[in-house]
C-alpha cells in the first residue's frame, strides 16, 4: 500500500455481518489520519449499499490540512467506532475484527487487506499478497462485491 498516492482513503472494519467506515483526512506532511463521521450498516443490505457507503465515505476524504486532528478529534472518532461495534476499549475491538484499507488513486480504487495480528501483534499489519486495484467505472454492486473480497483477503490470529 501506498498511502502517499492516494487521493482520498477509507478505513473499514468488519466485525461479523457489520461494516464499519470512517474516512481518512491527510495532513500537508503526507499522513493519513482517522476522521469522522463513522458508517455503520448491515452487510447484508446488499452490496449496492456497501458501494454507496464507500462511495459517500471516500468523498468526504479531506487533504493537506495543515496540522493532524487534535487528540480530542482522534479519540472522539475512536468512541464512534467503538460505540458502532459495540465495545467498550480498543483490545475488545481488535477481537473479532478484520480491516480493509480502502484508497482512491489515479488509475482506481486500491483495496490492501490486513492481519490483524491482537494486542500482542500490536493490531493490524497491511499485507503483501491480496490486494487488488479496481480500474474504469464501477456501480455500487460491484464496488460492494469487491469491499467483501478484500475483507476475505483479511487475516486474523481470532478463531
Amino acid at each position: 500500500m501506498d498511502g502517499q498516492k492516494y487521493i482520498q482513503h477509507v478505513s473499514a472494519f468488519k466485525r461479523a455481518d457489520q461494516l464499519i467506515m470512517t474516512t481518512n483526512v491527510k495532513t500537508k506532511e503526507g499522513l493519513w489520519y482517522l476522521q469522522q463521521p463513522v458508517v455503520a450498516l448491515d452487510i447484508r443490505t446488499g452490496l449496492a449499499a456497501i458501494g454507496d457507503a464507500l462511495l459517500d465515505t471516500l468523498s468526504r476524504t479531506q487533504t493537506g490540512l495543515p496540522s493532524p486532528p487534535s487528540q480530542a478529534e482522534l479519540d472522539e472518532t475512536m468512541e464512534q467506532i467503538f460505540k458502532a461495534a459495540g465495545v467498550q476499549t480498543y483490545d475488545h475491538f481488535l477481537e473479532g475484527t478484520l480491516h480493509l484499507s480502502i484508497g482512491r488513486k489515479v488509475e482506481g480504487i486500491e483495496l490492501a487487506p490486513t492481519h490483524n495480528g491482537g494486542t500482542d501483534g500490536e493490531g493490524f499489519h497491511f499485507l503483501s499478497e491480496g490486494g487488488m486495484l479496481l480500474e474504469g467505472e464501477l456501480s455500487p454492486e460491484q464496488l460492494g462485491d469487491a469491499v467483501l473480497q478484500g475483507f476475505a483477503a483479511c487475516t486474523t490470529i481470532y478463531g
